[in-house]
């Protein structure tokens, strides 16, 4: 272990550093943000502006802009205009008023009849002229006002769709006509035009912007908007976006230096802390830290005196050096009654365990009793509640005779039968655990291979016994006989291991019943 990399004043150096370099972050974050937030401030006032102005225009232009809208939306499909098309707008118009003349000589558009009464030609004329003028509007507007796009959107027949009905962004016709796309409609989800949808829900220019990404066509870009509204109708939206990385790394630029200049009054603030601590604390923990460690190693109770003598004036390392010193005297006192008791321990625990094991064990047979069935019950149960174990079952033995062959040769030639017959059972199902649970009965749970072949050592049992009852040099009480009962755990047809029990006690029974029937035949 490095002791430097381990001391207390390295550590704390780390310390101070830490908090030097997270209070430059905080600082550099904090003038971030506030001269970003000042920054979308200023934005937002121009692009208000540009909003105001440009709205102000359509507004007065009124029921001819409403009628131009509505009939380019309506033919934006046959309307054919070059992609390179001058925003001249002088021929159009001239072109536009030659044809009212002509159709409608002494009349005046939108006083003696309405725009939407135009025979097609002449409004066709009329649309292109007022896209021309427009789209010539908006860019002027966006020179002027020092923002990168400008664009004036209203919402389509599809949910989330805007038609662009003036569009800073040319897109060409793909048949290869070198005709533009006019009034496109696009997709706006939600989630990225927040602040579009709600100038345009709320009919009010929202606080904030949306900011897009690289994905669109001008990059990284604060958005705003400004709802267009005439005769008390809303009509659309217009947007304005302005490029927002280069200054970002202006601002960036000075957080950092500000940040940087506050971290390095703070450091040499924190260098002279340190400086301060290790003269008049650090070096006396140390001293305190080395003392301790010799009691630690020689466990030599001398030490006590060797602390209390450091200890020149009153404050918190000196209280701490008193209570350490105090501390190792009782810690002496404490860890000699600790191994006494230890001892006296380990001497109980043994002795318990010898009890647990004795308590659970058939004095006759040796092998496990009633209670340590019990046990075991508990925890086939556990785990069938906590794993889904079903994996067993239980074979029930009785062994046949007892009662005559202590009555006839005496109970020690009983007990010679109870063993013999736990003896073959153990034997036989050597994989399970056998349990003696009465005088004269035995229970068997079936696990892992007995459980899978069950069948077969059932069958061997049964055989071994009857070779038994056929040798004629045996003894009666040597001459074993037993009934045997079995069953495997059955799901939806068992609820506990009580039910497989019963099942097989009755099974054992059935066989009892069918031996003795075979000896009076």
């Amino acid at each position: 272990m490095n002791k430097k990399t381990d001391s207390l004043l390295f550590k704390l150096s780390i310390l101070f550093v830490f908090f030097t370099i997270l209070i430059m972050g905080i600082t550099g974050f904090l003038t971030y943000r506030e001269q970003t937030r000042n920054y979308e401030n200023e934005c937002q006032e121009r692009i208000q502006n540009v909003g105001r102005y440009l709205s102000s225009l359509m507004e007065a232009d009124g029921e001819e802009f409403i009628a131009f809208q509505n009939y380019l939306i309506r033919h934006r499909d046959e309307l054919s205009l070059p992609v390179d098309f001058s925003i001249d707008y002088r021929e159009a118009k001239n072109q536009m008023i030659s044809m009212l003349a002509e159709h409608y000589p002494g009349r005046t558009v939108g006083v003696d009849f309405s725009y939407e009464e135009l025979e097609p030609e002449t409004a066709r004329s009329f649309a292109l002229y007022n896209y021309i003028y427009w789209t010539g509007i908006f860019e002027k507007a966006r020179e002027e006002f020092g923002v990168i796009y400008t664009y004036y959107i209203t919402p389509s027949e599809k949910p989330l769709h805007m038609y662009y009905v003036i569009d800073g962004v040319r897109t060409e016709k793909e048949d290869g006509s070198g005709d533009i796309i006019l009034c496109i409609d696009v997709e706006e989800p939600l989630e990225k035009h927040e602040k579009m949808w709600e100038a345009w829900n709320t009919g009010i220019a929202p606080n904030g912007y949306d900011v897009y990404g690289d994905e669109y066509e001008y990059g990284n870009t604060y958005a705003y908007y400004t709802p267009l509204t005439i005769h008390g109708k809303k009509i659309g939206v217009i947007g304005a976006e302005i490029e927002i990385e280069k200054v970002n790394r202006r601002i960036l630029k000075n957080s950092v230096r500000l940040g940087s200049e506050i971290g390095l009054i703070i450091f040499l603030s924190s260098m002279i802390l340190l400086i301060f601590i290790n003269h008049y604390y650090l070096r006396k923990l140390r001293s305190l830290q080395q003392n301790v460690g010799i009691y630690a190693e020689t466990k030599d109770v001398t030490i006590a005196k060797l602390i209390t003598k450091d200890i020149r004036h009153r404050n918190e390392i000196t209280a701490l050096s008193s209570q350490i010193a105090a501390m190792i005297l009782e810690l002496d006192t404490h860890m000699k009654n600790l191994i006494a008791a230890r001892t006296e321990l380990n001497v109980t625990r043994e002795q318990m365990q010898m009890l647990g094991l004795q308590a659970e064990r058939d004095a006759l047979t040796g092998i496990r009793n009633r209670l340590a069935y019990d046990n075991e019950v508990n925890r086939i149960e556990y785990r069938m509640n906590t794993e889904g174990f079903t994996a067993f079952g239980i074979a029930m033995i009785d062994l046949n005779f007892l009662k005559r062959i202590n009555d006839n040769y005496g109970h020690d030639k009983g007990n010679f039968a109870i063993k013999r017959i736990c003896e073959i059972t153990c034997r036989t199902f050597s994989h399970s655990p056998v349990f003696r649970i009465g005088g004269d009965e035995f229970v068997v749970i079936l696990e892992n291979e007995d459980y899978i072949h069950a069948e077969n050592l059932v069958e061997q049992f049964r055989r071994t016994l009857q070779d038994i009852s056929l040798d004629k040099s045996l003894s009666p009480w040597e001459q074993v006989s037993a009934a045997i009962g079995w069953t495997r755990f059955t799901p939806g047809q068992d609820e506990d291991i009580q039910s497989v029990f019963k099942r097989a006690d009755s099974l054992m029974y059935e066989n009892k019943t069918a031996m003795k029937a075979a000896r009076t035949d």
